[in-house]
C-alpha cells in the first residue's frame, strides 16, 4: 500500500508494507551520511535490520518516554550531527514512536535551517497518526508542545509487523487516534474499530487513518482552519498528560477528552463500549481547577476564547469558537465523572 501527501512543497510518500524493513536501503541510497535515531524502548531485532540494510549509518540511542521529549534530548542529537559533521543534505533517520519522530523532525528543521529527515513509526499510535502531517515539537516546563515547527519527512516507512512486540497499553494507546479519526472524518473506520478484530484489520485501519488525515491536512497544512478537528478530545488530552507529568498515555487521556467532549449520549456510549472492547486503562478522574493552567496553554485559545471540534453524528465534525468561560463551565459538571 502507498499513500501520497500532496503539498505544494516538499510532497512525500508513505509507504505501508510487511517486511518493509528489509528493504530500507533502497529508500536510503542518495544519502552519504544517515543518523539513526531511536530510544531504548525499541527492540533491538528491528534495529540490528536497519543497521544491516544501511551499515553506513551512526546510531544513536535516546532514553525512551514522553518525559524525555524536551530540549535535552534535542540538544543530545544536534550534538551528534555536529561533531559528526553532518550537512543539509545528509539525513536523520528516525526509527521509534511519536517521541522520537517528534524530536527527529523538530531537530531536522532546526539543524542548519532544515536537512532531510525520514521515518520508520514503530507504535500504533506513531503508524496511524503522527508520522505525518509536518506537526513536531517538544514539551517545555510540563506544558504539552509547548515548543514545535512545521516540518515534512522525505518518506515514511510503516512495516505492520513490528507491531507484535508492541505491548496491549501501547496498542490501545494508538488505536485512540484512529477511533478519533474515524469519529470526525469516517464512520466506516469508527465501525471497523467498533466491530471487527483489531489485530486482524490493523493493517487496513492504519491505511485508513492516514488517507483521512491526508484528506485533512492537504486543505490545512498550517493547522489554522479545518485541520483543528484532528484535536478532538485532546485540550483535555493534553491537559491530563501535562497534569499527570506524562504518566498517562497520550492516547488514554486522549480517550477521556473526547468523552467529556462529546455531548451525545448514543455516541458516547458507543465510545465507552469500544473502550471496554479494547479493555483500555481507565485513569482516575481529575479536577477540572487543576486542569485549568494546562487548558490555558491551549494551542486552539485565542484570547479570551477557544476553537473547539463539536460532532453532530459519527464521522462529521465541525469547529465552534466559544469562550473560555463557557468552556470551563460545560466542562465543569462532567470532570468528575
Amino acid at each position: 500500500m502507498k499513500l501520497r501527501v500532496h503539498l505544494k512543497e516538499n510532497s512525500y510518500s508513505i509507504h505501508i508494507k510487511k517486511g518493509i524493513l528489509n528493504a530500507v536501503s533502497s529508500f536510503c541510497l542518495s544519502y552519504s551520511k544517515i543518523l539513526l535515531v531511536t530510544d531504548s524502548g525499541v527492540p533491538k531485532q528491528y534495529l540490528d535490520i536497519v543497521k544491516k540494510e544501511i551499515p553506513h549509518c551512526l546510531l544513536f540511542t535516546l532514553k525512551k518516554g514522553e518525559k524525555n521529549k524536551n530540549m535535552q534530548s534535542v540538544n543530545a542529537i544536534l550534538h551528534q550531527l555536529f561533531i559528526n559533521n553532518f550537512d543539509r543534505h545528509d539525513l536523520i533517520l528516525a526509527i521509534g514512536g511519536g517521541v522520537v519522530l517528534d524530536l527527529c523532525a523538530f531537530v531536522a528543521s532546526i539543524y542548519k535551517r532544515g536537512m532531510h529527515y525520514g521515518s520508520i513509526p514503530t507504535t500504533v499510535l506513531a503508524q496511524v497518526d503522527s508520522c505525518i502531517g509536518g506537526k513536531n515539537g517538544i514539551n517545555y516546563d510540563s506544558f504539552k508542545n509547548g515548543v514545535g515547527t512545521f516540518y515534512h519527512p522525505k518518506f515514511v516507512l510503516i512495516d505492520p509487523l513490528v507491531l507484535d512486540t508492541l505491548p496491549k497499553r501501547h496498542w490501545n494507546n494508538g488505536l485512540i487516534e484512529a477511533l478519533k479519526m474515524g469519529l470526525i472524518h469516517d464512520k466506516n473506520l469508527f465501525d471497523l474499530i467498533a466491530t471487527k478484530n483489531i489485530k486482524k484489520n490493523i493493517q487496513s485501519i492504519i491505511y485508513h487513518s492516514l488517507k483521512n488525515k491526508i484528506d485533512i491536512i492537504e486543505q490545512d497544512v498550517h493547522d489554522i482552519g479545518v485541520r483543528q478537528i484532528l484535536n478532538y478530545g485532546h485540550t483535555l488530552g493534553h491537559a491530563i498528560e501535562s497534569y499527570c507529568n506524562f504518566k498517562v498515555l497520550h492516547g488514554e487521556a486522549v480517550a477521556y477528552g473526547m468523552v467529556l467532549e462529546t455531548k451525545q449520549n448514543e455516541i458516547k456510549e458507543q465510545l465507552l463500549q469500544i473502550y471496554q472492547k479494547i479493555h483500555l486503562k481507565k485513569i482516575k478522574p481529575i479536577p477540572l481547577t487543576l486542569l485549568k493552567p494546562y487548558i490555558m496553554q491551549d494551542k486552539k485559545r485565542v484570547h479570551q476564547s477557544i476553537i473547539i471540534p463539536q460532532i453532530n453524528q459519527i464521522g462529521s465534525c465541525q469547529l465552534v469558537e466559544i469562550s473560555m468561560n463557557v468552556f470551563f463551565k460545560q466542562m465543569g459538571d462532567e470532570i468528575h465523572e
